[in-house]
């Protein structure tokens, strides 16, 4: 093994635990625990508390706090640039990293204010849609984005569709890399006992346990989940689900959206059919306890949960947006449901939950799809990709 150690700063805008913050967790592990390589430290810039930071503290990951990454709100305001480039001046005068991993283009945003001070390479990991829906504001975006976008050295990107996006919004071809996320096999394949989860939270061991788990938000669709749970339980009172995942507000969110979807599950008579535990830590002990996936995202660029899900042998009800329809094949491994639609996704957990012949067959197609998306891959990929660039601009640290 090389004695140099590879320096890499990380940039997160968000303190919980998504998709994002997941993929880059499994990174440091996997780069902890490949003897082959060069050593590395990484340091991670982040805005606040939540699951992120506990999870980085767990492992030892240096965390260096910069509140203004969040506060997109402030963009109009001098004062809130003049900190950023003051934060991000002393963070590359102390840390002086090999590479810079970003892991939003408004992190990119904001590094670009200061890429004078520490042109090392940069590396964009863009894990959503970053161009408007509107085609007027898209437009806008092309022109102003394609100068912002292209002063990153590299993105990377977990699906040919967000590839086709970002080479459309101006990024040079030659600038985008696909690794697509990876599940790890010999955890979540690992038979875990159906027992736990269900004596945590007293779901009957004859009940039809679904699950969802992610980030509580609007955008993920939980209020759908519930809306077809209602109508689920009110004809099969076997059903039990649980709602799994912390709500994280930025500076710019007002939402509490917890409390309204806890508001609807009194509202609607649902307090012994539902769960919502909050951050759960151990998603495979979770997931081997219940029988069927949900999601009903609006928006996905891959869908990891889901993807773990597969790998535990569950077959899966998910809203047909992209990244679900990459993953899961309708009627086989699972079903793609209209994003939006309570009603059909009711139909297809019923279905699905008075046939455990039914799900024995999805769930087993499933976990075949997720051995194609083995994590060693996806590790193995970015580190090779980190040790590439690193080497491909000159280092300077003069400030």
């Amino acid at each position: 093994m090389s004695d140099h150690v590879l320096k890499i700063l990380v940039l997160d805008e968000f303190p919980g635990l998504g998709g994002a913050e997941r993929v880059l967790l499994q990174i440091i592990d996997g780069a902890g625990a490949d003897s082959r390589r060069s050593s590395r430290q990484f340091a991670v810039a982040i805005p606040g508390d939540g699951g992120f930071r506990s999870a980085l503290e767990r492992r030892g990951i240096q965390i260096l706090l910069f509140p203004e990454l969040a506060e997109k709100g402030r963009w109009l305001n001098p004062d809130y640039w003049r900190n950023v480039r003051n934060r991000f001046r002393e963070i590359l005068a102390k840390h002086t990293p090999d590479i810079i991993l970003v892991n939003s283009v408004w992190c990119l945003c904001l590094l670009r204010t200061v890429r004078a001070a520490c042109p090392v390479p940069i590396i964009c990991g863009v894990h959503a849609s970053v161009a408007p829906q509107k085609r007027s504001k898209r437009l806008l975006f092309q022109w102003i984005g394609s100068k912002i976008l292209n002063f990153a050295d590299r993105f990377v990107t977990v699906s040919s569709e967000m590839a086709v996006e970002l080479k459309s919004l101006g990024v040079r071809p030659e600038k985008v890399t696909v690794i697509a996320n990876g599940v790890d096999l010999d955890c979540f394949h690992r038979a875990g006992s159906r027992d736990t989860i269900r004596s945590k939270f007293e779901i009957p061991d004859e009940a039809v346990l679904v699950t969802a788990a992610g980030r509580i938000h609007p955008g993920k669709g939980q209020e759908s989940v519930l809306e077809a749970a209602r109508r689920v339980v009110k004809d099969h009172d076997r059903f039990r689900f649980i709602i799994a995942g912390e709500e994280i507000r930025t500076p710019d969110e007002d939402l509490n959206f917890t409390s309204r979807l806890k508001d609807l599950i009194a509202r609607w008579g649902m307090n012994q059919a539902v769960t919502m535990p909050g951050f759960v830590d151990n998603l495979p002990d979770l997931l081997h306890g219940s029988d069927i996936f949900v999601s009903a995202s609006r928006e996905e660029s891959f869908g990891l949960a889901v993807l773990e899900a597969m790998a535990c042998g569950l077959p899966v009800v998910v809203s047909d947006v992209a990244g679900h329809g990459n993953l899961v094949e309708d009627g086989v491994s699972g079903f793609l449901i209209p994003t939006g639609d309570s009603n059909a996704m009711a139909d297809a957990l019923i279905r699905l939950g008075t046939d455990p012949e039914l799900r024995r067959e999805m769930g087993e197609n499933g976990r075949k799809t997720a051995c194609k998306y083995d994590l060693k891959t996806t590790v193995a990929a970015w580190l090779d990709l980190m040790e590439k660039m690193a080497g491909s601009l000159p280092r300077e640290t003069a400030l």
